[in-house]
């Protein structure tokens, strides 16, 4: 992952394609010069930013490194971040059902550099949807065979971290896959205990 985002974040290099140049690095700056005002004059004359899905614009993450960082490098961070959060949490996933490091390494690979995540890199509420499904299977899995509270906080935490960041249509899907794989573990613990 850092050798992917180095370019960016080490060398000033920025992405190249239309998402990037009519989408990502306009949508940033604005963020950085205009963050917290909901009315973009400089799409379709006129547009209320906080209607639409597409631009994270509640996002906390983006409100504390728009006003630390140029936005570059704001929005290769969030990227990057992004990117930290789903191998960790895929990481963390996989080692927690049982699986070794070497495995656990490899899963953490293909679903990191996986198609979708390369390919959706520059749509910024794509690529903040990319950790909330691994963040939720992990933290289902605690849920149910820890039973500890804190897992539950951190839930939705990152339940709602996701709802103010990422595409709703992902975090949906995510949700449900999440509602599915609990179903499946309640199943499991009470078919062990009969």
């Amino acid at each position: 992952i850092i050798t992917l985002f180095s370019p960016l974040l080490l060398f000033g290099k920025i992405f190249l394609g239309t998402d990037a140049i009519d989408y990502l690095y306009p949508l940033s700056y604005f963020f950085k010069t205009h963050y917290l005002s909901s009315w973009n004059p400089f799409i379709f004359l006129g547009f209320p930013m906080v209607s639409s899905f597409h631009y994270a614009f509640f996002s906390p993450v983006y409100l504390v490194l728009f006003k630390l960082f140029d936005f570059l490098l704001a929005i290769h961070l969030v990227l990057f971040l992004d990117f930290i959060l789903a191998s960790i949490f895929v990481y963390l996933f996989f080692k927690d059902i049982g699986l070794g490091i070497k495995g656990s390494r490899i899963t953490t690979i293909v679903y990191t550099f996986s198609q979708f995540s390369i390919f959706w890199m520059v749509s910024h509420t794509v690529t903040n949807a990319i950790f909330i499904l691994p963040a939720i299977f992990f933290l289902m899995h605690r849920i149910i065979e820890r039973k500890q509270k804190v897992y539950t906080i951190l839930l939705g935490f990152f339940i709602g971290l996701g709802l103010l960041t990422a595409h709703y249509q992902f975090v949906v899907m995510a949700v449900f896959a999440g509602v599915l794989f609990s179903a499946y573990l309640l199943l499991r613990f009470y078919i062990e205990r009969v």
